[in-house]
């Protein structure tokens, strides 16, 4: 009998195959890398200028997770993201405007003397769309535009505690709305090992009344990174191949996908036809002599 030639899985067929179930977008789940995702707030409240009230407290990171919807070439932002900020420290002033310090996400102060005060950003609490499917460029989208949104259900609140010249003035201002990107670096989203990983970076920007109309704007500005775990089968191999003393050619193989397998048969190496399936659980067949020159392989799509 002629050798037999054995082919891995990897087709033009498989591939097209893959590719007409892939183009449908599947809405998944990122979860927030957050040592690897930082933030930094700045801007201006009550028309002064933000500063750090401490040692980083202008920085943090967020956790949680982000929901798009992927294709091979586009990807797509849709409600359901919870991107929450983490605590950075205790800061001025405390809940509603009282003085002391309590947990917060980022703390600020303006001015000083006569004019100005701190604010403490507490419960940063974000979704994240975007109005149309992003194509991707050789892992590349345009992050531009991109929508982080004040969810009502948890609101995020900017407490403050201000002078103005003798009287104090302190409150709550609850932040709603969207703050739209406004960058020019792409975000990314690639492969690394067996994760998906998506990098979207960030500045974005609020504008909202604390003593006059329009007076505070703060805008957040860095990085955020986001992974989520590939499903990735067993490498497919095939062998040993074994001539039995009939006659008969059985070859056994390994790995792969759970079901699917079938045995595939062509004499020019072009045009392959299925021989046989195989049941879920088996990893080996045999083929008797044909009198020709034959190739058969393991076909997994």
């Amino acid at each position: 009998m002629n050798p037999t030639s054995i082919s891995r899985r990897v087709t033009l067929v498989a591939l097209a195959a893959g590719m007409m179930s892939f183009c449908q977008a599947a809405s998944v789940q990122f979860t927030i890398d957050s040592s690897q995702t930082q933030v930094t707030l700045s801007g201006t409240a009550a028309g002064l200028k933000v500063e750090p009230q401490g040692e980083g407290s202008l920085t943090t990171s967020f956790e949680g997770t982000v929901v798009a919807e992927v294709t091979e070439n586009t990807v797509r932002f849709v409600e359901g993201s919870r991107i929450d900020g983490v605590i950075n420290g205790n800061w001025r002033p405390m809940a509603n405007g009282a003085s002391g310090t309590a947990p917060a996400d980022f703390g600020a102060k303006a001015g000083g003397g006569l004019l100005g005060g701190d604010g403490a950003l507490r419960d940063l609490f974000l979704d994240l769309v975007s109005d149309a499917a992003v194509p991707l460029n050789q892992g590349q989208f345009n992050a531009d535009g991109l929508r982080f949104l004040f969810p009502e259900s948890a609101p995020s609140a900017f407490d403050y505690r201000v002078t103005v010249l003798f009287s104090v003035e302190s409150g709550r201002e609850l932040l709603a709305g969207f703050a739209t990107n406004r960058i020019a670096t792409a975000g990314t989203l690639t492969t690394e090992d067996n994760l998906q990983v998506l990098e979207i970076p960030i500045a974005a920007s609020i504008t909202f009344e604390l003593l006059n109309p329009g007076d505070s704007s703060l805008t957040i500005s860095g990085k955020l990174r986001a992974t989520r775990p590939l499903e990735v089968e067993p490498e497919l191999i095939v062998g040993p191949v074994q001539l039995n003393p009939d006659g008969t050619l059985t070859f056994t193989w390994s790995g792969g996908a759970d079901e699917g397998t079938e045995i595939q048969r062509t004499t020019n190496l072009e045009n392959w036809s299925k021989v046989a399936d195989i049941p879920q659980g088996v990893t080996s067949w045999s083929v008797e002599p044909t009198g020709g020159a034959a190739f058969y392989r393991v076909f997994q799509p």
